[in-house]
């Protein structure tokens, strides 16, 4: 554990993990830094912020591991505050907080827009392809794209990475049943939702005629 001083930049506190609980109630780090996970225990742990962040998951996270070290994602993106997690094997036992001092920096949260400008619906059922174009503010890794004729979705990308300043054009490749789907409609309003973790997600809605 360390105090926070005026000005200072010290290392990010090891979360250290026994069984089953937490070493410390509290641990501590500077924006823009990602602390370990150390597992001393012969069960399993994680460690599981207690709320979710703009993308609907959990605000950061480690990967759970038996024994070693993993180190704790999202937190590199935290703001001055405290913040709860739990080991989400064991949440009654394993709570703790995570404090941010002022010092350091956060990093940029990855940032998407989705832009696209619908198109001729007879061509896209028939090639089976939506079109639309995906650019990134800051660096965005782990982008995903579905789009959606009301509660059915038509199909979907895989996961995919962008470079800060860097716009791709992507082809979502629709599943049989979605341009089944197309295939009956004279218009349709398709919604594409893009994802990027830690990130908030953007939509864009096409009109097909």
């Amino acid at each position: 554990m360390f105090a926070f001083g005026a000005g200072s930049a010290l290392a990010a506190d090891q979360i250290v993990a026994t069984d089953d609980a937490f070493d410390a109630p509290s641990y501590g780090m500077d924006q823009g830094e990602r602390p370990t996970l150390l597992n001393n225990g012969v069960n399993s742990h994680n460690v599981t912020a207690r709320t979710k962040g703009p993308d609907g998951r959990d605000l950061f996270f480690s990967p759970t591991i038996t024994g070693g070290t993993t180190t704790v994602d999202g937190t590199q993106y935290l703001t001055t505050g405290s913040y709860s997690f739990w080991c989400s094997i064991h949440p009654l036992s394993m709570q703790a907080t995570l404090n941010v001092s002022g010092a350091g920096s956060p990093a940029a949260r990855p940032d998407i827009d989705v832009a696209g400008k619908g198109g001729k619906l007879k061509k896209v059922a028939k090639k089976g392809k939506i079109a639309v174009t995906v650019s990134a503010a800051t660096a965005s890794a782990g982008v995903k794209l579905v789009a959606k004729l009301g509660k059915a979705t038509l199909g979907s990308t895989a996961v995919f990475d962008l470079a800060a300043g860097q716009s791709r054009k992507v082809a979502i490749k629709l599943s049989k049943s979605g341009k089944a789907k197309l295939a009956k409609k004279k218009k349709a309003g398709i919604k594409v939702t893009g994802s990027v973790r830690f990130g908030a997600p953007d939509t864009v809605k096409l009109s097909l005629k």
